[in-house]
């Protein structure tokens, strides 16, 4: 009876995930640039159904033709999972109320699914997946990629702030999509990185004006479907975002090291912002969904 029970432990442990099941949900999306009518850059989500099938070793999105995507598990090199902070439905007009008014506070935790092939020749792909289904997705991956699997968090959350504490609070910017140039900040080793991304909605780009402050200075502003980079001394900072209202966080920021931030907008009877700390993972991929920011101070 030893020998059997021992037999019996060997083999469950050899077999390891070949006894996980197979999980497919429908309340997926896959996410990536595109350019309607060839305006304005902006991520684009269609829907789908994801699938971890263990009887061919394969991880598959299914949807339009375009937008299938098939890896096998071993292929599979890093799988980041992230809240997402949005609006319901993701587009301004889906917030909108009877009468046409605005509802407030329509916030949304959905996650990001981000999944990076191991050759290079392969183009990462992202993924939205319902939080209803979320967690099950997490924990199949999980079950499946082990430590390839990384959940995004940050102790950084975006809080309230008053504006009478931004000492730069009164001034004026003019701003512009630069279509030209398109760069990828690099690390430099005696600063800190810091890139602010402003994605756009479904439908809405440019619009209001959006304002990063880092301490006492406004060292970044962006409109909807915009992206800027700057470059700061290692120190403590109340990083803020102003939009309507002031929300933001303090932080020590280090040298030689990257920190990555997206300003997401919340549309109610007045448009507010939420600042967000990100993965690079995924601020990466939405930035080429993006364009840089083009901006100049013309006035206090």
């Amino acid at each position: 009876m030893k020998h059997f029970a021992r037999l019996v432990f060997v083999v469950l442990s050899l077999a390891g995930p070949a006894f996980a099941q197979s999980l497919v949900t429908d309340h997926a999306k896959i996410c990536h640039t595109h350019t309607p009518n060839g305006k304005y850059r902006m991520l684009f989500c269609t829907e789908g159904v994801l699938k971890f099938d263990d009887s061919t070793k394969n991880l598959a999105f299914t949807g339009k033709p375009e937008d299938n995507r098939t890896l096998g598990y071993d292929d599979v090199g890093k799988v980041v999972f992230e809240v997402t902070t949005h609006m319901r439905g993701g587009g301004l007009s889906a917030v909108l109320g009877p009468g046409g008014y605005a509802i407030e506070g329509q916030h949304i935790a959905d996650y990001w699914m981000y999944v990076a092939p191991k050759a290079s020749q392969t183009e990462p792909f992202l993924l939205e997946i319902n939080k209803a289904e979320s967690q099950k997705v997490i924990d199949q991956a999980k079950a499946v990629f082990g430590d390839r699997v990384t959940l995004a968090e940050f102790a950084e959350k975006g809080e309230e702030i008053d504006r009478n504490r931004l000492k730069d609070v009164q001034g004026k910017y003019k701003i512009k999509y630069n279509k030209q140039d398109h760069p990828v900040p690099e690390i430099k080793p005696d600063k800190a990185l810091v890139v602010i991304l402003c994605p756009a909605l479904p439908g809405a780009v440019g619009g209001d004006v959006f304002k990063f402050h880092a301490n006492d200075h406004v060292i970044a502003v962006d409109i909807l479907g915009t992206y800027s980079f700057v470059y700061l001394d290692p120190g403590k900072y109340l990083l803020v975002s102003e939009l309507g209202n002031a929300n933001g966080f303090e932080m020590n920021l280090e040298a030689g090291k990257d920190y990555y931030f997206m300003e997401n907008i919340f549309a109610g009877w007045k448009a507010k912002t939420h600042l967000t700390r990100n993965s690079k993972e995924l601020v990466l991929y939405r930035l080429e969904a993006s364009y840089l920011s083009d901006w100049v101070r013309h006035g206090n």
